[in-house]
């Protein structure tokens, strides 16, 4: 596979979330994603935290780590609360600021944040959050995170073990009445992380240790998840198959995208019927590491 593939893709990606449709189709994998980020804030031991809390949540989205940790927070620990949820996307936030009007989140507050040149003072957060978003920053992007924690604090990220839904776009390429070229596994995993193997537990222990984080610590965690009936999976999986769609010739993307999304229902709806629940069973790889005192 070639460069230009990969950021062909990382291109794609980011064109993804640059409309209030997409952004609605993102908020609905939550279900799924917010399984994940429940495992990360246990593991941040955030709800027992003696001290005032600065939390940062990098590639918030639609804010589903946000959400879950004021659902796990007491009044009194709330009004000692900060939380910044950053995200390069701008209506990915537009998104978020009407979510937090509609509930209960003092101290939050949104901002414009690229992970890939982050912006912000050193030694300003307690807990730093990254739910499935690190593997489109650079390498050297933990180390930049710890140099914003405070000492002691706490970073957690988490990433795909598996794809989950890549046998099932595969059936859909072949049933496509086009057949466009589907990538092999591992051709996909190379362009949506880079080259770098950010589905290896070894891997990702190496990059927090060498960027300084104690007690590093992984644990891969599969959960099966009901993700809607055919049709909302369908909705879904468009962002997904814009991986596919990076090897695919330019001119004719936007034809076989819809094309294989057409099958892809289809295949899902006979498997399951078309008022059925999908169940799939995914695998995530929880990654935390402490900043030292």
């Amino acid at each position: 596979m070639s460069t230009q593939q990969t950021v062909d893709l990382h291109k794609l990606t980011r064109g993804g979330w640059a409309d209030d449709e997409a952004v609605a189709r993102y908020a609905r994998a939550e279900k799924l994603t917010g399984l994940f980020a429940q495992t990360l804030i246990d593991k941040s031991g955030i709800v027992s935290a003696k001290d005032d809390v600065s939390a940062f949540d990098l590639a918030t989205g639609t804010g589903i780590v946000v959400a879950k940790l004021y659902e796990n927070l007491s009044k009194e620990q709330k009004a000692k609360l900060k939380v910044l949820g950053g995200d390069v996307s701008e209506p990915m936030l537009k998104f978020l600021k009407k979510r937090a009007e509609h509930v209960d989140w003092p101290g939050f507050e949104t901002k414009v944040v690229d992970g890939n040149n982050i912006q912000l003072p050193q030694d300003t957060f307690t807990h730093i959050f990254v739910n499935f978003g690190i593997f489109v920053m650079k390498p050297g992007t933990s180390s930049v995170l710890r140099g914003l924690l405070k000492p002691g604090g706490f970073l957690g990220f988490t990433t795909w073990k598996k794809l989950a839904w890549y046998p099932w776009l595969v059936k859909a390429v072949e049933r496509a009445p086009s057949k466009p070229y589907c990538p092999t596994e591992a051709e996909v995993e190379h362009a949506l992380y880079s080259g770098l193997p950010w589905q290896a537990t070894s891997y990702i222990e190496s990059i927090l240790q060498d960027a300084g984080f104690k007690n590093v610590e992984t644990q891969e965690q599969t959960m099966t998840v009901d993700v809607g009936t055919p049709k909302e999976n369908t909705e879904v999986m468009q962002l997904p198959l814009m991986m596919l769609s990076a090897f695919w010739e330019e001119g004719k993307r936007s034809a076989l995208i819809k094309e294989v999304l057409g099958a892809f229902e289809e295949n899902l709806t006979e498997q399951f019927g078309a008022d059925g629940n999908v169940t799939w069973e995914w695998t995530a790889i929880i990654a935390t590491g402490w900043k030292a005192e």
